[in-house]
């Protein structure tokens, strides 16, 4: 019985911990930025939000790609508990060839969970 007290309390101290800190969280439930029909030789921008679900200030340190087609921008100030930041994310058609796309994309934070990934997609009209 004292053996199980204990194990119980570290196992809630250990839960606390990861509580804690910050946490990014996506406000959809799958994380995708849907770029629809895209112009040849074009750039297109659409939004993607997440939000602090932890209890300290997320700072969002880099997002990147997997091509040098979609890049994003995102404001560099902490983002509070419980509140919402907006990451712009552009995909440039210029040199791709017409037809659908998918592009991986990682959000880098100082979050519990620090890269978080998602994806980009669409089709390039001809």
């Amino acid at each position: 019985m004292r053996k199980t007290g204990i194990i119980s309390i570290l196992l809630t101290v250990v839960a606390a911990s990861f509580a804690a800190g910050p946490r990014l969280e996506f406000v959809q439930k799958y994380p995708k930025v849907e770029m629809g029909l895209v112009n040849a030789n074009t750039a297109t921008t659409k939004e993607l939000e997440v939000y602090n679900a932890g209890e300290e200030p997320l700072v969002i340190l880099s997002v990147f790609a997997d091509c040098s087609c979609s890049k994003a921008e995102f404001d560099k100030d902490p983002i509070e508990p419980g509140d919402t930041a907006v990451i712009r994310v552009t995909f440039d058609s210029r040199g791709r060839r017409p037809g659908a796309f998918v592009k991986a994309m990682k959000i880098r934070s100082n979050g519990d969970n620090p890269i978080a990934r998602f994806t980009v997609s669409g089709e390039v009209l001809p």
